[in-house]
This record gives C-alpha cells, sequence and structure tokens, in this order.
C-alpha cells in the first residue's frame, strides 16, 4: 500500500489492517471532497480496488455517482452504516433481517436514516452497473484517531477527553450525562476494521452485516474504567436531566459467523479504553478536539 495519511478512525485504523496487502485504498472523506475531475484522477492515479464510504462530514453523507465507480472499475463498494438506524422497539438481539422493520430513535433518525440510504444506494447501484456494493454495520466504535470534540463525539471519546482533561488540570468533577444505565456493544475500531478486511475479501452479499464485539457494557461501567485509568480523584456527577440515550442495543452476531468465519473479536473493553486514553494523552496536541 502506498503511504497515506488519513482523517479519520476508519480510514486510519483500516488502512493499518491491510498491511502489506496489494490492494490499495481511499477513503471517502478524501476523495469525494473533490469535484469530478479530481475525482477521475484520483480514481486512475491510485487505482483503486476497494472504496470506502462512512460520512465526510458530521449529519452529511458523500454521494458519488454508481457511474463513476463502474467506469473506474471499482472491484467493490464498502457501505459503513449506523446502528442507530435499527428500529428502536425492535426485540434483541437485532438482526439484519429486520434492519427496515421500524422508525428508529427519533433524537438521532436524521443521521441514521441517512445512513440507512447508503443501504439502498448500494442496491440500486449492485443493480444498474453490477457493482459489488456491501454495507457494514458496527455498534459503538471506538479508538486511536478518533473525533475527541465534544460538540461531536461519541460517548467514549468524549468520556476520555473529560477525564484527561480533569485529572491534568486538577478538576474537581467530571460530568457525564444520563444516570449510567444504558448499555452498549463497545468495539475497538481496530476489530472494526479487521472485519471490514474480510468483508472486503470475503462478503459480497447486499443484506448488511452487522459487526460488534459481542458484550454489552454499561455506561456506569465504563466511567469506572477511566476514573481508573486516568486516576482521576474527583467527584463523578451524573446529569440525569440529559438523556442516557437507548437503555440497549445488543446485536445478533449470527450472521457475522456464518458469513466470516475466520473474524473474532480480540480487544476487550479494558485494554481498548487504556489504549485509546494513552493515544489522546500522547497525541493531544494534533487530536481532532
Amino acid at each position: 500500500c502506498q503511504k497515506m495519511k488519513w482523517p479519520d478512525i476508519i480510514g486510519y485504523t483500516f488502512y493499518k489492517a491491510l498491511g502489506t496487502s496489494a490492494a490499495s485504498i481511499e477513503s471517502s472523506d478524501e476523495v469525494f471532497q473533490t469535484n469530478l475531475t479530481p475525482l477521475q484522477h484520483r480514481f486512475t492515479a491510485t487505482g483503486i480496488n476497494f472504496v470506502v464510504v462512512r460520512k465526510s462530514r458530521e449529519n452529511e453523507e458523500p454521494i458519488v455517482s454508481g457511474y463513476e465507480y463502474f467506469r473506474h472499475k471499482v472491484e467493490k463498494l464498502i457501505n459503513l452504516g449506523a446502528g442507530c438506524g435499527y428500529p428502536l422497539r425492535l426485540p434483541e438481539p437485532l438482526r439484519e433481517e429486520e434492519f427496515w422493520d421500524g422508525f428508529p430513535q427519533a433524537e438521532s433518525a436524521p443521521y441514521s436514516l441517512a445512513k440507512k440510504m447508503l443501504v439502498i444506494q448500494g442496491i440500486a447501484y449492485r443493480q444498474q452497473y453490477g457493482l459489488n456494493a456491501i454495507t457494514m454495520i458496527p455498534s459503538n466504535l471506538y479508538g486511536a484517531n478518533d473525533n475527541f470534540n465534544l460538540f461531536q463525539a461519541h460517548a467514549i471519546p468524549a468520556l476520555i477527553r473529560k477525564f484527561l482533561e480533569a485529572t491534568r488540570d486538577g478538576k474537581p468533577e467530571v460530568e457525564v450525562w444520563g444516570d449510567g444505565t444504558a448499555k452498549r456493544d463497545f468495539i475497538h475500531s481496530a476489530d472494526v476494521a479487521a472485519a471490514m478486511v474480510e468483508a472486503a475479501l470475503h462478503y459480497d452479499e447486499a443484506q448488511p452485516l452487522n459487526i460488534a464485539y459481542g458484550q454489552q457494557h454499561s455506561m456506569r461501567t465504563v466511567v469506572e474504567e477511566l476514573t481508573r485509568i486516568s486516576g482521576f480523584k474527583g467527584k463523578v456527577a451524573w446529569n440525569t436531566s440529559k438523556p442516557s440515550g437507548q437503555s440497549s442495543r445488543e446485536f445478533s452476531l449470527e450472521n457475522l459467523r456464518k458469513k466470516l468465519p475466520s473474524y473474532q473479536s480480540k480487544i476487550p473493553l479494558k485494554q481498548g479504553l487504556e489504549t485509546t486514553y494513552k493515544w489522546l494523552a500522547d497525541n493531544y496536541a494534533t487530536a481532532r478536539l
């Protein structure tokens, strides 16, 4: 692979996971913010085998004509969906076959419904151009090179930044939204990237495929671990006037294990929090804050 700069958590870890693979890779964040001519040159110049579509900016999806993928001989389009797109009242574990069986949580619907359209986009491109477009739905991911901006970040990167700064600056308390009871299946970005590489090589179906670690943890557990990791001695202030979020979001991994039998997530929450906390501490000056 040629050396590239990745501005996001997915591109960064996916590129690392490819290792010495002969396949070249581009992130849609890099490719799709250009106009048509640079896009065409970029496709031709880098000889892309796979294109990864996640999102270009917060709540903004990249759109490019399926014909461009077809014309530039892209072998596979990998869309990344969002777990919050699952219907709110769906029985758990959440199965891909029921992805369209209801409306998602209202608070995240504008974002999650936009992400769901990537599935439709992939199906349409598959039908019209024969493009091998797949969609993977990761659970709550986190890891190095994440977005730690408190106005944009998801739960774990936001909490890591809060605990790091509170410990460094001697703050008396850390505010945490909700009551800590909400549970999520947190998966490290390196595990997601490994699943994406496996899917790039071995998964060719239109139906979305869940990616998750396989174990849920409460937000209270995350906070307790970060308190330990950071050495924070102050008070954790649970702000129950703020939403806790959906109470649970357990993913079914039946299809993942059936379709990608060689894949296995490897990074438990404790280890992932420790390495991500250290990454932010070591890269605070250049991280996305």
